[in-house]
């Protein structure tokens, strides 16, 4: 079976990448590394090689990455990033997630490990009345600064959007009144210990008034839906799942479950369950306030002080 980017294959790009290039007398030459390892060494390799000019989509990786950035800005080369392109994927995400939740209940909000900012430019777009911090790593908030100057200079100017260079993993900065905390894809599969340790950095910014917002890859089946369940416990599990079965409970076909055995064999980590996500939580002595499901594969998992 061959690898694909929607309904074409990687042969096919490849095929059409090299005919244009044919067209306008330049040598192609295709690089498809499995690490992001590799593709930094490719990008180093070109500053030497002979190499005319360069194309990377690091929107396979789904991040950003700051050793991605750094070889680029070592190149004297033509270098074309396609990383822009992926902000439409992170904001397609959000359709489904601003309709199942009342986002527009809050008042201000930190994006903790915000990366460049692609999904708190959603938020103040879709919510006028929202101010939001992007706290975030030196190097990656500079490059959130350089995007909100492009795409929203006016939050920038009238201060709706603000900067915060600081690891989640040491410190998070502590936000205004009424701050609610929003993590997404953070402590979703984070190993336990790291999971803690980011929330407990949380708690101890957050006030009587402020509230977390976790976004995160949510293991099905076991899900609640609302505030409360009959049995007054917040999270109902379905008990062992039996081998050989999955821990999604055998659901064939579903993304998350892929996502969560894709997670497992390459980085050897694995999602979260609502049981899983509520653990850490007690353990940094928050209280898991709701488990929410939208029309999406992110879970809404929402947390206060005791």
């Amino acid at each position: 079976m061959s690898n694909r980017y929607g309904t074409e294959t990687l042969s096919d790009i490849d095929s059409k990448a090299k005919q244009q290039c044919d067209d306008f007398g330049f040598r192609f030459n295709a690089f498809q590394p499995n690490h992001k390892g590799a593709l930094v060494d490719r990008i180093h390799a070109a500053r030497t090689d002979g190499t005319s000019a360069i194309i990377i989509n690091a929107g396979a990786y789904m991040n950003f990455d700051t050793r991605l950035l750094n070889a680029g800005q070592r190149i004297t080369k033509r270098y074309t990033d396609l990383q822009e392109e992926c902000r439409q994927p992170a904001r397609d995400q959000w359709s489904t997630i601003l309709l199942d939740y009342p986002w527009f209940e809050l008042h201000n909000g930190t994006t903790v490990g915000g990366g460049i900012g692609a999904h708190t430019e959603v938020l103040l777009k879709a919510f006028p009345n929202l101010k939001c911090i992007v706290q975030e790593r030196p190097e990656v908030v500079a490059e959130a600064k350089r995007k909100f100057g492009m795409m929203m200079p006016d939050a920038v100017a009238s201060g709706r959007v603000q900067f915060h260079s600081a690891g989640f993993f040491k410190e998070i900065k502590e936000g205004r009144n009424k701050t609610t905390y929003l993590m997404r894809m953070i402590v979703h599969d984070r190993p336990d210990a790291e999971c803690l340790k980011t929330l407990d950095n949380v708690k101890d910014k957050m006030k009587s008034d402020s509230g977390l917002i976790i976004l995160g890859t949510l293991l099905q089946p076991a899900v609640v839906s609302g505030k409360v369940s009959h049995k007054g416990d917040l999270v109902e599990e379905l008990g062992e799942i039996p081998y050989p079965l999955c821990r999604s409970g055998g659901v064939i076909g579903n993304l998350v479950q892929r996502v969560d055995q894709e997670a497992n064999a390459a980085v050897n980590v694995t999602e979260r369950t609502p049981q899983e996500f509520k653990t850490p939580i007690e353990e940094a002595d928050l209280k898991l306030e709701s488990i929410l499901q939208p029309r999406s594969r992110h879970g809404i998992i929402t947390a206060t002080l005791l």
